[in-house]
């Protein structure tokens, strides 16, 4: 069913020429795609690839830490990557309360922080590997992380209106445009 609708699809993109319509409508399809498909995908990518020693370290108190992790995980194609409140590793504790950010352990046992953090999940996602070279290139590095600021500075103005509390955002302000 989804091959014929996406199929209708790219017949009104290449002959009616109507806009993003059309690409907007197979992604929107995509969510009738079943779940073994997307397992399968899965493990065609993570079939030659071993990140099992991989762990994402919050703020146990912050329950949008917990969720935002979460969704990094799904969305990077990494099922296996572990998902811990770093008040369980004393050690990460007091890395995460100096640093006010998320720690990510590699698969290599490397400690990672702030920007890289997200880097590092961008460069072993079989989706966002591109976004992951782009943003590790060294002129790129200072906009990613006055993107990481900015979506910090956002975050604490939502947390913080609804009354929950978060290590991550406690950030100094940055400017934003």
């Amino acid at each position: 069913m989804f091959v014929l609708l996406a199929a209708m699809h790219c017949g009104f993109f290449i002959f009616l020429h109507i806009g993003y319509f059309p690409l907007v409508s197979i992604a929107g399809l995509t969510v009738f795609i079943p779940t073994l498909f997307w397992e399968r995908v899965a493990a065609l990518f993570n079939r030659n690839h071993t990140y099992d020693n991989v762990i994402m370290y919050y703020d146990g108190d912050c329950e949008f830490c917990k969720k935002t992790c979460l969704i990094i995980r799904e969305f990077s194609v990494l099922r296996n990557t572990d998902i811990l409140p770093a008040q369980s590793q004393p050690d990460i504790y007091q890395l995460l309360l100096k640093e006010n950010s998320w720690v990510v352990k590699s698969h290599k046992g490397q400690l990672l922080l702030h920007w890289n953090a997200v880097v590092y999940f961008w460069l072993y996602s079989p989706l966002f590997w591109p976004l992951g070279v782009l943003f590790s290139l060294p002129f790129m590095k200072p906009l990613g992380r006055l993107l990481y600021g900015c979506i910090a500075v956002t975050v604490k103005a939502s947390v913080s209106s609804q009354g929950y509390s978060c290590l991550i955002v406690r950030m100094p302000p940055i400017k934003c445009m």
